[in-house]
């Protein structure tokens, strides 16, 4: 059975590249384990860990229309760009 489920995120941006965040089922408000989160023009990614968070690093510019996306099996697969994802934590 495959769950359709939104997935709430907590990005924060430092200097040097880095994108971190945790990522959590919104029915339950849990921490996702194992998405796997990658930038949509890199090949390379991360899997969050059992409290849901994850760092990227990556050596190109980031850009606010930069595309991260995020998949885990039995959900579905999402993709938002860097200026969602602070839309995001900015209004919560």
């Amino acid at each position: 059975m495959k769950l359709t489920l939104i997935l709430f995120f907590l990005i924060s941006t430092t200097i040097g590249q880095n994108i971190k965040g945790t990522i959590l089922d919104t029915k339950y408000h849990k921490p996702l384990e194992s998405v796997n989160v990658y930038f949509n023009n890199e090949k390379t990614g991360r899997a969050s860990n059992k409290r849901g968070e994850f760092n990227l690093i990556t050596k190109s510019k980031i850009n606010p229309t930069d595309t991260i996306n995020f998949s885990i099996i039995g959900y579905e697969s999402k993709n938002y760009t860097l200026l969602q994802l602070h839309e995001c934590r900015s209004s919560n």
